[in-house]
This record gives structure tokens, C-alpha cells and sequence, in this order.
């Protein structure tokens, strides 16, 4: 470049000049790559919102409890009927 003195002020400037384009080249690669994120990212916020919360896993684990808790009293008592039954069934027919 000509500092305007007749003189040649370029200093390899042409040659950095160059290696910043090659460099923005690559930074503009790099941006393309990333274009698809928002996309993305809404993507994923989308099925994150019908996923069940704590408070729901909570709930359902509850409920199971209760189920489980109702089942075994059941199986209990079936239990309990059956023993009576075979222990008392001798005498009945005896």
C-alpha cells in the first residue's frame, strides 16, 4: 500500500489481508454448521414440555403404592380364607 509518500507502507499487509479472508472463510463454515440450532433447540423444548414433571412421576409412583398396598390386603385375606378353610374342611366333613 502507498502511505501516499511515495513509499511503500504495505508491510505484508496483502499477506494478512489474505490470511484474515481465509480466516472469515472459515468463521463463516463455522456459522453454517450452527444455522440448524434454533431448529433445533425448538425441537427439543417441544417434546421436553410433554414429558411428565416430578410431580407427576411422584403421583403415579403414589398410586402404584396404593394399588400394591390394596392388592397384597386382597391376597392376604384370600390367603387367610384358604387356611381356614383347609384347616376347618376336616372337621366339617369329619
Amino acid at each position: 500500500m502507498n502511505g501516499g509518500d511515495g513509499g511503500d507502507n504495505s508491510g505484508g499487509m496483502e499477506a494478512r489481508i489474505a490470511r484474515l479472508e481465509a480466516s472469515m472463510d472459515f468463521v463463516k463454515a463455522e456459522l453454517n454448521k450452527l444455522s440448524g440450532v434454533p431448529v433445533e433447540l425448538a425441537r427439543l423444548s417441544e417434546r421436553v414440555s410433554h414429558l411428565p414433571t416430578k410431580s407427576d412421576v411422584d403421583a403415579a409412583i403414589d398410586r402404584a403404592g396404593a394399588r400394591t398396598q390394596r392388592t397384597m390386603a386382597i391376597v392376604g385375606g384370600l390367603v387367610t380364607v384358604a387356611v381356614a378353610a383347609i384347616n376347618y374342611l376336616p372337621k366339617l366333613l369329619g
